[in-house]
């Protein structure tokens, strides 16, 4: 079935419509969240001039039940953590000393425990000895701009966060696409349209070959 060229114009500028619509209301939710992946690429590329010198180093010490710590393993290839309460032991520590981030690492031997916790911007340590339950903890904590970096790259900062990076991605290269093909839907931009994004692409190669080591 042929369709007439007054429909074609119509079905395309409908999509146009539509277009448009998506553009504006993907840029208007992913607002925030650009303007914020834009500043901290900033900081990230200039840590030292964004260095903002905010440090807090806190040290504890304690014990924790030796119940907790389980048996000394005489089989090599067991698991020296094996029979430990892991659960009991992070929520002491959290509970003791206020502390937050994600377990990173829960390890050992037959002689000591060592569990690490991460978040943006903030890491604790803790060595446990496994003979007497005493411990010292290390807890480290950054400003603002080294938790925002941080968030930026995902790094320990859970899979809730990941999904905001990739959802906010996406709604970057989808508002882009339909940004784009809104210019050259008007065909006295259309030209100068493809002639920018031409030059942009060519200078980005030109700096990457000539520049970049």
């Amino acid at each position: 079935m042929n369709t007439s060229p007054k429909s074609n114009k119509r079905q395309i500028k409908s999509f146009a419509v539509t277009t448009r619509w998506i553009h504006v209301y993907l840029s208007s939710l992913g607002l925030l969240a650009l303007l914020f992946f834009a500043i901290t690429g900033i900081t990230l590329n200039h840590p030292d001039f964004f260095y903002s010198g905010e440090e807090r180093i806190r040290e504890f010490e304690g014990t924790i039940p030796l119940k907790w710590l389980g048996a000394e393993n005489s089989d090599e290839d067991q698991d020296p953590t094996e029979g430990v309460d892991k659960l009991a032991i992070v929520e002491r520590l959290r509970n003791s000393h206020n502390i937050r981030g994600a377990v990173s690492e829960f390890s050992g031997d037959d002689y000591e425990l060592v569990i690490g916790f991460a978040g943006p911007g903030y890491a604790a340590d803790a060595f446990i000895e496994r003979e007497d339950g005493s411990y010292n903890l290390t807890e480290t904590s950054h400003g603002a701009i080294a938790i925002m970096n941080d968030l930026h790259k995902g790094r320990d900062s859970g899979k809730t966060w990941s999904w905001v990076i990739d959802i906010t991605g996406a709604i970057m290269i989808l508002a882009s696409l339909s940004g784009f093909y809104l210019v050259l839907t008007f065909k006295k931009r259309k030209r100068s349209a493809l002639l920018a994004c031409a030059i942009g692409a060519t200078v980005f190669v030109i700096i990457y070959l000539l520049w970049v080591p």
